[in-house]
């Protein structure tokens, strides 16, 4: 029923920040063009650009966690991930801790532990693009899942680490239909109904700025069976 109340609401355009569904919907001016993708390499998966119409916030301050889900067509290596994310803030520090964790499915939500975990500084990049307030749209890049089987559904989450700073928001791609979830303080995953702005790629964008200290990357393989 709240997943259904937040598409209405998102269908006529009202623009409102959500005490308990943690929802914001935003408009974005002109376009996040595809040459972020990096090297003029094909994506190995594509969830969208921000489509202007909501964000969630994805910081330890608010305790939430957003995940979306994905799955390939063939057997490919995501050797890096991209998303767009904004903040109730024109000036948020950088650079800034994000935790990107990649899943397993467990019906229908991500399963536990991962089998990826990237806990990085990274550095952002603006779009040139802003929301209907006037907040930049940001891109950020790090560390993929590495190979990932075909036709398999796996999740991805992302929260950002920083403590104390302005909030935090993944952008969505689609406000209408999805199947992103959040998570408050380590409860049960609940439905968001859209679709997070993210994309795997197959190799780094060699132009992203990354910081050097990387403060650990822990990648742990599924057993094989």
């Amino acid at each position: 029923m709240a997943g259904a109340r937040r598409r209405r609401l998102a269908s006529q355009g009202v623009r409102v920040l959500y005490r308990f569904g943690l929802l914001l919907l935003l408009q974005t001016v002109g376009v996040v063009g595809p040459a972020h993708a990096g090297n003029g390499a094909e994506t190995v998966f594509d969830n969208g650009l921000p489509d202007g119409a909501a964000g969630f916030f994805a910081d330890v301050d608010h305790d939430q966690v957003v995940a979306d889900d994905f799955q390939l067509g063939s057997d490919q290596t995501a050797a890096a991930i991209q998303w767009f994310g904004s903040y109730l803030s024109d000036d948020p520090p950088v650079p800034e801790r994000f935790v990107v964790t990649y899943h397993d499915d467990a019906a229908g939500e991500p399963a536990g532990p991962p089998f990826a975990v990237v806990d990085e500084l990274i550095v952002r990049q603006a779009t040139g693009t802003t929301t209907e307030s006037g907040r930049p749209i940001f891109l950020y890049e790090t560390a993929g899942p590495g190979m990932l089987a075909a036709n398999t559904r796996y999740w991805v989450t992302i929260q950002k680490q920083d403590t104390g700073d302005p909030a935090y928001l993944w952008l969505a791609s689609n406000p209408l239909g999805g199947s992103a979830l959040f998570q408050v303080g380590g409860g049960s995953w609940q439905v968001l109904g859209v679709e997070q702005a993210f994309r795997l790629l197959p190799e780094p964008h060699a132009g992203f700025s990354v910081v050097a200290a990387l403060l650990t990357l822990a990648v742990v393989r599924r057993r094989s069976t």
